[in-house]
């Protein structure tokens, strides 16, 4: 049965709280309207919110807030719970942070268990076991993770030269490749003018052509090699401290090569309820997501997280120290990618992801392609935010059965740059838009987005000023990057 609270009802549950607006189902308390708001932001995986004088409720919730109440769990605080931030209610505008780790605290999250046995007439559960680190050592971790997560290490050009080389001489060749003969008709015209002698000749125009092209390839390198090392923005505190955050909490993990962002935990029997007013995803989806060139992966923490909450389980990739792909073979590349899958499937089993996505931010963006097209059918769904242009090695993913998401800010410097024959080229490489079918099978589709005063770098934290090509956002950083979560989610999940 669903109705409001009776008005005895309401004066029961209200009586040890001032001017009470909300009610907390799973930890069975009431508070404020300043305080429904903070609880409402921790998702209804962690806290479950209902008015008390507007929504309907069902007996169970009824009989929860009945069994529960402010000063039971008030109790429970003062005699499990050692935080000092609990109760400190001076400063309002930092409540969310101390509230978001009280109450993913497993200790505290043992009291929902407690309130379940005792709506039902069961027997309480047992205690959770306690921790096995001393303070010092909780200390000592929260220390590492910090400076794990805030280094910012130093790199030399001599390091980023080789992938750079490599990189460049591909490109060369394929931009260049039509000038070919016209180069070595001119070089071996002027040899033959200039030297009779056809031994000679031959001699002179073969170490032209074998001394010109490695000279200009160093060159390049060597100018690249210097930019990459120069632009290597930082991630923002903001981001940082998100990541420590969730960490600490256990929802995040700095594994050796990505970041792992885990979802809510898998649902138990008595959530049901609770999943069954949210409608809550089944964690069943992973995401491997590439970042930009030259930009620290951390600085993507806060749109990852977001996707975590939404139900799938994310690896963001740490591209350290070069901060690049290019000049790294698709099979270098693949190894990898299935490395991290493995280890993720092997020590998260209780998420049961059993499909995967790829996606990727500008030039992680194109890697995500490459990646799809070699492991496809492993791969179901490519994300592309802030990419307009293939590269001059980008695979094709014309007839395969990916899903595709592009997501272009419309304030995206970088994307509007290129020319309509450029766009056109890398929408052909893309499946068609709006799928296709045929006769082979089920054919992938390509979504296309565009993201309303969004701009190329708002998909992360990190400076935009690096580059006058980001072009300047209409909305705020967390108003895109919640766009780009929302539909991004939308594909992967759908």
């Amino acid at each position: 049965n669903i109705s409001k609270p009776s008005q005895a009802t309401q004066n029961a549950l209200t009586v040890d709280s001032t001017n009470p607006s909300g009610a907390s189902i799973p930890f069975g308390v009431v508070f404020c309207l300043d305080c429904s708001g903070p609880h409402r932001g921790l998702g209804v995986h962690i806290d479950f919110v209902r008015s008390i004088r507007m929504d309907s409720w069902t007996d169970d919730q009824i009989r929860r807030l009945k069994v529960g109440g402010n000063d039971k769990f008030a109790k429970y605080l003062r005699d499990n719970v050692t935080n000092d931030d609990a109760d400190d209610k001076a400063d309002k505008g930092k409540r969310r942070n101390p509230i978001r780790a009280t109450y993913t605290n497993p200790i505290i999250q043992h009291y929902r268990k407690i309130l379940d046995a005792a709506a039902k007439g069961d027997t309480p559960p047992p205690p959770p076991v306690p921790p096995t680190t001393s303070p010092t050592e909780d200390s000592q971790s929260t220390t590492a993770i910090r400076q794990t997560v805030q280094s910012e290490p130093t790199v030399l050009w001599t390091t980023v030269f080789p992938p750079c080389l490599r990189y460049q001489r591909s490109i060369v060749c394929a931009t260049l490749q039509p000038l070919h003969g016209l180069v070595c008709g001119s070089i071996f015209l002027a040899t033959f003018r200039a030297f009779p002698d056809r031994r000679a000749q031959l001699l002179l125009y073969s170490s032209g052509v074998a001394a010109l092209v490695p000279v200009g390839f160093v060159v390049l390198a060597f100018v690249r090699s210097r930019y990459v090392v120069q632009h290597r923005p930082v991630a923002f505190k903001s981001a940082q401290n998100l990541l420590i955050q969730r960490i600490m909490c256990g929802r995040a993990m700095r594994k050796d090569g990505y970041d792992l962002f885990l979802p809510p935990p898998p649902s138990t029997p008595h959530d049901n309820e609770d999943e069954k007013d949210s409608k809550a995803p089944r964690n069943k989806m992973g995401l491997l997501f590439y970042p930009d060139a030259l930009i620290n992966h951390t600085a993507y923490a806060p749109a990852m997280a977001k996707l975590s909450d939404a139900g799938i389980l994310v690896c963001i990739v740490s591209l350290e120290p070069t901060r690049l792909t290019i000049g790294t073979s698709i099979d270098e590349i693949t190894k990898s990618a299935l490395k991290i899958m493995y280890e993720v499937l092997a020590t998260t089993g209780d998420y049961g992801v059993s499909e995967w996505a790829v996606g990727g931010h500008a030039a992680g963006g194109l890697t995500a392609i490459n990646l799809a097209a070699a492991m496809t059918p492993g791969v179901s769904k490519v994300v592309l935010w802030g990419v307009g242009a293939k590269a001059h090695d980008t695979t094709s993913l014309r007839d395969s059965a990916v899903d595709v998401l592009v997501l272009n800010g419309t304030e995206d410097g970088v994307v509007q740059s290129v020319s309509e024959a450029t766009k056109k080229q890398f929408r052909n490489i893309l499946p068609k838009e709006g799928g296709g079918g045929g006769s082979s099978g089920r054919k992938g589709f390509t979504m296309y987005s565009n993201l309303d005063g969004g701009n190329h770098a708002g998909f992360a934290h990190y400076d935009p000023n690096l580059s006058t090509l980001n072009g300047i956002r209409t909305i705020t950083l967390d108003e895109q990057q919640q766009t780009a979560v929302e539909r991004t989610a939308k594909l992967v999940l759908g």
